[in-house]
């Protein structure tokens, strides 16, 4: 059954026109980042701070019309938000995500059907467990407490940049106390998402503009063990209220959305409600490498290397060298065409920007062309993306989507600004709505 939506605020103050005659709305009246999930169910059980807002993902399924009969897409699909938000509301959906990590803390956000009584005697065991190793071993280094317990050592570089040794021990024994009391691979996931959750509150680092920062915290109090507890009793507070929610299909599959094709070989969808990564560089590689490398997720550098290569527009490091000499070829006609202009304005000034810029386009004419064998007729996409300032060029990536979705075929109904970003006057976040003809 659909749950009934509360009222949502949407009053739109102003109604303007781009070049080519296309609505453009300005900022609707509703919470729109990361931070309006962070109390809600199981939107808070992982917090990855570029992700947009489940009430955002509620505004679109009720003005698209959306029911329990309806199948949702969202191909970029971060932590979970819109399938999480789908589920809630009794709807249908198929997220991807390259990401393993983002993935990982996705899927395990829409089970729903564990018992939370059994989660809380594991928790609290684990607890138990780790507070007595603490006492026990506080003498060992972290790397000989991993040995004793018989733990993987996470293998990430430089790894007490990220951890004091007494926090990373308790870390440690979080994980051993999950691998030893967890009956099952479900309540195990659980578990370790909690971890997750609490792995950046627990590290020397700060979350700057676009990235994770090492700072100096050796004299700030850092109880991991008690950081831990708190996110699993959240979580596990939520099932509660989320088991009677729990029959709906909506499930996160591991993949490329440039290659659409070959993931969901012939499904068709009502709608798609998603926020590709901005062109500006933030690596979701980097921020959940912490993550990547203590779960055992990724155990080499060359891993996130290709992680971040396989990335809309390529970010970081081995994909950032590929953009330094040359000029990128597109493989997106419809890209391309839409491109250029800004392309060859900020060439002169930075050729790996020039290309980056390209790429990252490139990429979303691919996908977008992709897309189109999957989605019904009259089916309808909202895809929020920000713009971005690129050695002084703003980059508006909203109007330039919107070419690239009409260059496949598509009608854009409308740009509408949901937000203005606290890094510059000129940068904000726009939904842009397409219907395939």
């Amino acid at each position: 059954m659909l749950h009934r939506m509360p009222a949502l605020q949407t009053a739109l103050p102003g109604l303007d026109a781009d070049c080519n005659g296309r609505e453009v709305r300005h900022r609707a009246k509703r919470t729109v980042t990361f931070k309006g999930g962070q109390a809600q169910p199981a939107h808070r059980w992982f917090r990855l701070t570029p992700s947009f807002a489940p009430d955002l993902v509620r505004s679109y399924v009720e003005r698209f019309g959306l029911d329990e009969s309806s199948i949702v897409l969202d191909p970029f699909a971060g932590r979970g938000t819109t399938p999480i938000e789908c589920k809630r509301l009794g709807i249908s959906c198929v997220g991807i995500e390259l990401n393993p990590l983002l993935h990982f803390a996705g899927s395990v956000s829409l089970d729903w059907g564990l018992n939370h009584s059994d989660l809380q005697n594991s928790a609290d065991r684990i607890q138990s467990d780790a507070q007595g190793l603490r006492k026990q071993f506080a003498n060992l280094s972290s790397e000989q407490f991993a040995s004793k317990i018989g733990v993987e050592y996470p293998k990430i570089h430089n790894i007490h940049r990220w951890w004091r040794e007494d926090v990373l021990r308790d870390l440690l024994a979080i994980k051993y106390g999950v691998k030893k009391h967890a009956p099952n691979a479900r309540q195990r996931d659980f578990l370790l998402l909690a971890l997750a959750n609490i792995l950046v509150d627990a590290a020397s680092v700060t979350i700057g503009r676009l990235q994770l920062h090492f700072i100096d915290r050796t004299k700030v109090n850092i109880d991991a063990i008690e950081l831990f507890s708190e996110s699993c009793n959240r979580a596990i507070f939520d099932l509660a209220q989320l088991a009677s929610m729990n029959e709906t299909d909506c499930r996160i599959i591991n993949g490329n959305s440039m290659r659409i094709n070959e993931i969901l070989m012939g499904h068709e969808f009502d709608a798609v409600i998603t926020s590709p990564p901005y062109p500006n560089r933030y690596s979701y590689v980097w921020n959940t490498r912490p993550h990547l490398y203590f779960l055992d997720i990724f155990d080499t550098p060359r891993q996130a290397a290709t992680l971040d290569c396989e990335t809309i527009g390529g970010t970081w490091g081995t994909a950032t060298s590929r953009h330094q000499k040359g000029e990128y070829s597109f493989t997106s006609e419809q890209a391309q065409d839409a491109t250029a202009s800004i392309v060859e304005e900020i060439r002169p000034k930075d050729n790996l920007m020039a290309n980056y810029v390209a790429k990252y386009f490139d990429d979303l004419g691919v996908h977008i062309g992709s897309l189109k064998r999957h989605l019904r007729k009259d089916g309808k996409c909202a895809y929020v993306v920000g713009n971005s300032r690129i050695k002084g060029s703003i980059v508006e990536t909203d109007e330039i989507l919107a070419r690239i979705f009409e260059n496949h075929g598509f009608m854009v109904e409308e740009r509408e600004e949901i937000r203005r970003r606290n890094s510059g006057k000129e940068l904000h976040e726009t939904t842009v709505v397409a219907i395939k003809r």
